[in-house]
């Protein structure tokens, strides 16, 4: 798998950079969000980059004054009112980056708690994020949409999902991944894709085939590329 993004990661902080992240860390104490301890410095170093300190820090501070409003999560609590087998780790792919697995067809769509959906979500991301390596600071998403049917598409949960990646996890997504995809997947994305933001729809890939084996445990240690239209 490769990035999309337009603004290429860096899997090292230099010295000048080491500066810059520390006075950000500075200002976001200043402006009472100690949560950026959370962070590693090589995550902060992207997200200043190419970007100006001002916005960098505005933008952080209010991705973590959007996490707040959401509290603690516990999958305890979540786990009767979402199907926790729908979304699993796998990988890492050949970059290290996590690939998030996701099963639609195993949710519950016709009583779809969107609220306890988001904050699963939320759980997962949380969950990837807390176990990457060092030099990783995004993830990867597949999504199985083998037996995907119109229930599934919830124009209210879309946009919760959109919201949580750039409000509250801004730059961690690297690339999200559908298949297997047909004429009817594909013309409802095209539907649906001017609704999301362009940060998010540029990093969308519908593939052909979803090749379990291929794209997600290809080896214990990485997953291969998958094929591309």
């Amino acid at each position: 798998m490769t990035t999309t993004d337009t603004r290429v990661t860096i899997d090292s902080v230099s010295p000048g950079d080491q500066e810059v992240v520390k006075q950000l860390r500075n200002q976001l104490e200043a402006h009472n969000c100690p949560e950026h301890k959370l962070y590693t410095d090589l995550y902060l170093a992207n997200v200043l980059k190419d970007r100006s300190f001002e916005y960098t820090l505005e933008k952080l501070v209010n991705a973590i004054t959007w996490r707040r409003g959401y509290g603690q999560l516990s999958l305890e609590q979540l786990s009767s009112r979402v199907a926790v087998e729908a979304l699993e780790w796998r990988g890492p792919d050949p970059q290290g980056r996590p690939i998030l697995f996701v099963r639609p067809h195993l949710q519950h769509w016709s009583n779809l708690d969107t609220d306890a959906e988001i904050r699963f979500h939320m759980y997962r991301v949380e969950e990837g994020i807390a176990k990457m390596p060092p030099h990783v600071t995004q993830f990867v998403v597949v999504v199985d949409a083998s037996e995907f049917n119109t229930k599934m598409l919830n124009l209210s949960f879309v946009k919760g999902l959109t919201e949580m990646m750039t409000s509250g996890y801004p730059d961690r997504l690297a690339d999200l991944y559908i298949a297997p995809t047909n004429m009817a997947i594909r013309a409802i994305f095209y539907m649906v894709s001017p609704l999301l933001p362009k940060t998010i729809r540029s990093k969308i890939h519908l593939e052909k085939n979803l090749h379990d084996g291929d794209l997600l445990t290809a080896h214990p240690h990485q997953a291969r590329q998958p094929r591309r239209e």
